[in-house]
């Protein structure tokens, strides 16, 4: 599995600030795919957001959005990646 944020100005966010993040997924998560991230602020964490598309196929290419809905922080870091 390969991931990367997407750059900048290549996604819209809608309501909150928001990152995406680009997955190529080899073999597939046939239950769940699951990326979790940290929000930032200054450096220090004030939150975390989430994201799952559910399950998906051999070979797919995944874009999700992570949002601040608390719109509290100035930047992200993944956390966690699951496939299961």
């Amino acid at each position: 599995m390969y991931i990367k944020f997407s750059p900048n100005g290549s996604y819209t966010c809608q309501r909150y600030d928001c990152v995406q993040v680009e997955l190529h997924v080899e073999n597939g998560c046939p239950q769940n795919l699951y990326v979790e991230a940290n929000v930032t602020a200054d450096g220090a964490v004030v939150g975390m957001t989430n994201a799952s598309p559910g399950g998906v196929g051999p070979d797919s290419e995944v874009k999700l959005s992570l949002e601040d809905i608390r719109d509290i922080g100035d930047g992200f870091k993944l956390t966690k990646v699951s496939c299961y």
